[in-house]
């Protein structure tokens, strides 16, 4: 029994994203089967035509009354030409949504296979480096933060991946706590600050030193957006690079920012990078993977907080700037956190 291998199989089935050669045969077989329609019909109703011409012109010879035009069989002939081709278009249209959704889970079953392979590694490295090296306390440190910070990035990951499947199901989990905001940022520096020097991107904060604000929000959440901004400003800046982080107070909403000298972003992106699984044409040129998820749940995080997420870019090449706006309290603001029932230290869902 002849047996069909993944090759074998024709593409957008089971993942496999078709080749550029392959898509242009579907379009050019999809133009082709246009054009024999459009010929066959047109054949056709020059036959009924011309067949009624010929009618007429004999019964004229012949002195017999006219006869009358078929136009029941030229309804349903241009009924089942409209019809045809309806359907040829639809199917076309499904195929190329499937075509592009199997490309888009390629990409990003590509993006988590590099995202865990690369900490794993670094893990290995760094557990082998240990085990069977004579290090120095300084370097043991070291070694250990790194694989602290590995470990944390793929923690972040899996989050960012379970995340997705609750928003898709409505819910949001919100475990809300009064908290000083400067408390909060300067504990997120502390904690980011090593791993920032260890990745070799200085951090250069700004955080507002005045009226000092009580804000009402899931630490952990505010703290997984933030990771993922640094995230990307990591991944898409050069080495050495700063990362410039900011807040504020405006009208009693705490306005966090983040600023790198990435790749930037063209004006028609500014949108899309917050759709699930979208990367801008630059990042994918980039060494690096990536599972285009870390905005999306980012925004949907800030939303559920009843705040906002933008982001800005003066240009390709001319880095990024996000900001994170958090109402004090999100059960008094409108959008996602107006439905959140608050209570400090409880689990809250957002339906």
């Amino acid at each position: 029994m002849a047996t069909t291998t993944q090759r074998d199989r024709p593409p957008g089935i089971l993942g496999q994203p078709p080749t550029p050669r392959s898509l242009k045969r579907v379009i050019t077989g999809f133009v082709l089967l246009i054009v024999i329609s459009i010929v066959l019909t047109v054949a056709f109703i020059r036959y009924v035509i011309q067949a009624w011409l010929n009618a007429a012109e004999l019964a004229r010879a012949t002195g017999e009354p006219s006869p009358s035009f078929d136009w029941p069989v030229m309804t349903i002939a241009s009924f089942l030409f409209v019809v045809l081709i309806t359907g040829l278009s639809i199917i076309f249209t499904y195929y190329i949504i499937e075509v592009r959704n199997n490309a888009q889970q390629t990409r990003f079953m590509a993006g988590i296979t590099h995202e865990l392979k690369s900490p794993l590694s670094a893990i290995q490295l760094y557990a082998q480096s240990l085990q069977i090296a004579e290090v120095g306390e300084e370097e043991r440190r070291r070694f250990l933060r790194g694989i602290v910070d590995d470990v944390r990035r793929l923690d972040r990951l899996v989050s960012n991946i379970t995340e997705t499947g609750k928003f898709d199901l409505g819910v949001t989990d919100l475990r809300l706590e009064e908290i000083d905001a400067a408390e909060l940022l300067e504990r997120y520096e502390e904690r980011v600050r090593d791993r920032l020097a260890f990745a070799d991107r200085p951090i250069e904060v700004a955080w507002d030193a005045g009226e000092r604000r009580v804000i009402r929000v899931d630490t952990r959440r505010i703290e997984q957006v933030l990771d993922n901004l640094v995230d990307n400003a990591v991944k898409y800046s050069d080495s050495g690079e700063p990362i410039r982080f900011a807040s504020a107070v405006d009208g009693g909403d705490l306005v966090i920012t983040c600023v790198d000298a990435g790749l930037g972003l063209e004006p028609r992106e500014l949108d899309r990078i917050f759709d699930r699984f979208y990367r801008s044409p630059s990042a994918k040129k980039r060494p690096g993977g990536g599972t285009g998820l870390g905005l999306f749940i980012s925004r949907r995080i800030v939303e559920a907080h009843g705040g906002s997420l933008e982001g800005a870019s003066a240009g390709v090449g001319k880095g990024s700037t996000f900001t994170i706006r958090i109402p004090s309290d999100p059960s008094s603001s409108p959008g996602d956190g107006a439905a959140l029932e608050s209570r400090g230290g409880e689990s809250v869902g957002a339906a």
